[in-house]
């Protein structure tokens, strides 16, 4: 028993957690001037206090490898957003707020690694798979900072469509939300330079989607359905919107026509969905929508002939007893269908008996379980809300990442093709210059033939011109003789 209890508690000293001798911070600007001292990057974890101080905390947070990998590389931020506020300093919630809007977070928890001036490279928030899942990702998503900063580096040094291809690739592993925030100023030059870049595209519709699921999430939230249908209303007569954008605006507009219980138009609206791709995800699922409306629609009107049919007449008054000796009722009441057939009418006296009326206690009955059962149909309405909200976000998110791979793919791929161009370029290039060596030999052979009767010539022109400078010098002589000669 002992040595048990002895196993137990080496293996909990050599478990136990690593978070004693990591300090966390919480002011951002000090993070960054800490960062730049220690020539460390930023750890920004933005969390509820939940996942602060549950699950992220004891399953990442305190592990031993976590303190190993951190301690020497990164600077520590903790950025808390929870329920109760009262415990946080008022500064502190505005940075936070701030923060929450420069880089783009949506879910919580969501880990953001940044260099030491705060900007982001990488960021976590699929924290799900345990310690394992995440220093895996942590590993790999360590890397981007190196590509970020080459890409930028090669960006520098050079122009147009070659340095927009460089930013595209450096902007093409950050994190998507910051696009329009932190890297702003990269992002809207690889707008200008090329304005069909694949992750120029994906932005734009990415920005767009995320406005609309904002403003359609506060009529929600606020239950404002009337406003959210006049909203899509609204947007859709823009006729700004197509394809997936378009049916996701409708279908915005379908789930409040159903709340709203406006199941006309609500019926109208899937039609419109299915009118814009009958066979996207979405109209698949308006189409599902509508088979459930008319199905209700279809209880509506069964469900008063199936309670009529159901329904037993009040105890009347007996005659006398039948064959068998039993009770009979004076009179049937008959309820008649759309042929109005004719039956035997009761006496008169039995016209005149009124159904006996319900008593207070099983109007309050009815009224207490209808009451309850509209309460658990509304919780289950924002339930679906809530689990809708978040499979949309999921999603969203799958589609980004199927957009950045087919954007890197349809990168490499062109960037394969360019390099079989170089390549066809080069020996096309290589084939011509051995031509052209030949030609040069050549040509230089002859100037160099050229230049040797050049300098053979000079030499006897110098010869020439020294024949020609005696004979000046002969002439004189013989002129003042001549001249001499004349005078005597």
């Amino acid at each position: 028993m002992n040595l048990l209890i002895a196993n137990i508690l080496a293996g909990a000293l050599l478990s136990a957690p690593a978070l004693a001798d990591l300090a966390w911070q919480t002011n951002f600007e000090a993070a960054k001037k800490l960062a730049a001292e220690e020539k460390k990057d930023l750890f920004l974890s933005f969390s509820s206090s939940n996942a602060w101080g549950g699950k992220l905390k004891r399953e990442i947070f305190e592990h031993k490898q976590f303190a190993d990998e951190v301690r020497d590389e990164f600077v520590l931020v903790v950025l808390d957003y929870p329920k109760d506020k009262s415990g946080i300093a008022e500064s502190n919630l505005e940075q936070n707020a701030a923060l929450r809007a420069e880089f783009a977070i949506r879910i919580h928890p969501t880990i953001m690694l940044c260099d030491a001036e705060g900007r982001p490279y990488a960021e976590l928030h699929d924290l799900k798979g345990g310690p394992g899942s995440f220093f895996k990702q942590f590993a790999e998503r360590r890397k981007n900072r190196a590509l970020r900063d080459d890409a930028f580096a090669s960006a520098g040094k050079a122009e147009g469509t070659a340095r927009a291809g460089h930013l595209e690739r450096a902007l093409r592993v950050v994190p998507p939300g910051t696009l329009t925030t932190i890297y702003r100023k990269e992002f809207d030059e690889l707008r200008t330079l090329n304005g069909k870049a694949v992750l120029v595209t994906t932005t734009k519709g990415t920005a767009t989607r995320r406005k609309l699921e904002r403003s359609f999430r506060d009529f929600f939230v606020n239950k404002d359905f009337e406003g959210a249908c006049k909203a899509a209303d609204e947007i859709i007569a823009k006729d700004e919107l197509a394809g997936e954008m378009k049916q996701r605006v409708l279908f915005y507009k379908l789930n409040a026509c159903m709340i709203l219980k406006r199941h006309a138009e609500a019926l109208n609206t899937v039609a419109e969905i299915r009118e814009v791709a009958p066979e996207s995800h979405l109209a698949k699922d308006a189409e599902r929508l509508g088979e459930h409306l008319q199905s209700m629609k279809v209880r509506k009107v069964d469900q008063p002939r199936q309670e009529s049919r159901s329904e037993k007449p009040a105890p009347l008054p007996n005659t006398g007893k039948n064959k068998n000796g039993a009770s009979s009722p004076a009179a049937v009441l008959v309820i008649a269908q759309k042929d109005q057939e004719a039956v035997e009418a009761p006496p008169a006296e039995e016209k005149k008996k009124e159904a006996k009326a319900p008593n207070e206690a099983e109007l309050k009955s009815g009224l207490a379980k209808t009451r309850k059962a509209l309460q658990v149909v509304k919780k289950k309405i924002d339930a679906d809300h809530e689990a809708w909200e978040n499979s949309e976000k999921e999603i969203a998110g799958s589609k980004a990442r199927r957009a950045e791979l087919e954007a890197a793919l349809e990168n490499e791929r062109v960037r394969y093709k360019k390099l079989l161009e170089v390549v066809a370029r080069i020996e096309k290039e290589h084939n011509g210059d051995h031509d052209r060596v030949e030609e040069l030999e050549q040509e230089l052979a002859a100037r160099e033939k050229a230049w040797a009767e050049f300098e053979s010539k000079q030499d006897e022109i110098t010869k020439l011109e020294k024949i020609a400078a005696e004979l000046r010098l002969q002439a004189e002589k013989l002129g003042k003789r001549a001249e001499h000669l004349r005078k005597n």
